[in-house]
């Protein structure tokens, strides 16, 4: 039986092997129109080993033209607070969805990329703020709620990005042009420090970012997608608790990255470390892209389809 030791060098060696892989998920990723992100903190041993500090990862998942999941890649810095986003997307000028967060300003602005906001984010804060106003609370939630009744509807009927457009253009503006108006109506009806105050400053700020899926169709109305990624990591440090270095940190990052593209695209974690992990000494560098996920993913549809029937 494996002890504790041996299993951390083995993973320790397997995560080394498959780094290069990430590396090229991320410079995919960055080619792409749209990427969402978001962060979180994870406890990481100090040296001395008495205490943990509060290291944090960060999460990108792109989305192609189509608005289909890309990569899922997860970076580890040792704080918040810094050039963790500018490291991973400088000179970015696609469309990126987050919260409004500052860490993330640093990627806005002129000649940068285009913010996209959350409206799930949005709406989370006016329904935390119904037992303070709960009609005007209401109204807000409402208006948000038919809202995302217009995208399930696109959903449903499984619509193009140039169909999705449209529907917003005619259908979703004006309900966005109600809740514009509302905002004004509101916000000085409301000390900014109670809770619909907050809810309202925070809708006010960040107004033109969340005007911006009025004028994309691959774009999604929110963040989500970037907070189900967390999960995993947000779930798992129940139960490991904390990275016992910054290395062991960077090391989670990468194997974090690997699974949840797996996930992505309907791939079993445990076939593909299995697959990879035989071949990645191997491989040649320069095809490092076909070992990716979601290359492995459609490498294997192609398989089970068999070769085209003679003509």
């Amino acid at each position: 039986m494996l002890g504790p030791s041996a299993l951390a060098d083995g993973v320790a060696q397997g995560a080394a092997q498959l780094e290069p892989i990430v590396e090229a998920m991320a410079r995919q990723l960055r080619q792409a129109p749209a990427i969402h992100t978001d962060e979180t903190g994870i406890p990481v041993r100090r040296p001395d080993r008495k205490h943990c500090h509060k290291g944090h990862l960060w999460v990108y998942q792109s989305l192609d033209e189509l608005g289909q999941a890309g990569h899922c890649v997860f970076v580890y810095t040792p704080t918040k607070h810094g050039t963790g986003p500018k490291d991973m997307l400088g000179g970015y000028t696609g469309k990126v969805i987050a919260d409004a967060a500052s860490g993330f300003d640093q990627l806005f602005g002129e000649g940068g990329a285009t913010e996209t906001g959350c409206w799930a984010h949005t709406r989370r804060k006016f329904y935390d703020a119904r037992s303070f106003a709960r009609a005007d609370a209401a109204e807000a939630l409402a208006l948000i709620k038919k809202l995302y009744r217009i995208e399930r509807t696109a959903d449903r009927r499984k619509m193009t990005m140039d169909q999705r457009l449209e529907l917003r253009q005619s259908e979703s503006a004006p309900i966005v042009e109600q809740f514009r108006q509302y905002l004004e109506r509101t916000r000085t009806l409301y000390p900014p420090s109670s809770s619909l105050g907050k809810a309202i400053t925070y809708a006010t700020n960040q107004w033109p970012a969340l005007n911006t899926f009025l004028e994309f169709g691959l774009l999604p109305m929110d963040n989500n997608a970037a907070e189900r990624a967390l999960r995993a990591p947000v779930v798992g440090r129940k139960n490991w608790m904390f990275a016992g270095s910054e290395d062991g940190a960077r090391r989670a990052a990468t194997l974090f990255s690997l699974v949840a593209s797996c996930r992505l695209h309907g791939v079993d974690p445990w076939a593909y470390f299995d697959d990879v992990l035989r071949r990645v000494q191997t491989h040649p560098a320069k095809r490092v892209n076909e070992l990716t996920p979601k290359a492995w993913a459609e490498a294997r549809k192609q398989d089970s389809a068999g070769p085209d029937p003679p003509s």
